[in-house]
């Protein structure tokens, strides 16, 4: 159940994160007028007039967004890698097949990939360097007062 909610909870922010720096992204570089993003129709009619800044910025925003979604991944089940390698799959796949619907320039298939790639690994290098990860039980036998007594015994010679 943990590992479900995990799952549910990176592509959740990872889509939120995606899709608010994507905003950005158009915010900061325009989509020429007469280009509607959200119509893929128009996209495919017209990639070729949206420009590179704009493409950049969604690559960046893939980029972000797969990161803040291993992240978060992680930080539900620190315990266990599985969600976040969902979480993973699925932008993967996400990003194959929006790549394979809207016909994007050779240079800009190229880019999200290694975005994506580069993404997942940087998500879970942050999320190894700054989630702590919970520790198991020890399995030893605490000492006994034989031990503490051998313990007193060296430290007295």
């Amino acid at each position: 159940m943990k590992q479900a909610l995990a799952v549910i909870v990176g592509v959740i922010v990872g889509f939120i994160s995606i899709m608010l720096l994507e905003l950005l992204g158009h915010a900061l570089f325009p989509i020429p007028e007469g280009i509607d993003p959200m119509d893929m129709e128009s996209l495919k009619a017209n990639m070729d007039k949206i420009p590179a800044a704009s493409l950049v910025a969604v690559a960046v925003a893939h980029f972000v967004g797969l990161i803040a979604a291993v992240f978060a991944a992680k930080k539900v089940l620190p315990s266990s890698n599985t969600p976040a390698y969902i979480v993973i799959g699925l932008f993967a796949l996400a990003t194959i097949a929006n790549l394979v619907m809207i016909p994007h320039p050779m240079w800009f298939a190229l880019l999200d990939v290694v975005a994506i790639a580069a993404g997942a690994y940087l998500g879970l290098m942050l999320a190894k360097k700054y989630i702590p990860q919970p520790q198991e039980p020890s399995t030893a036998a605490p000492p006994s007062a034989d031990d503490e007594t051998k313990l007193e015994i060296d430290n007295i010679n």
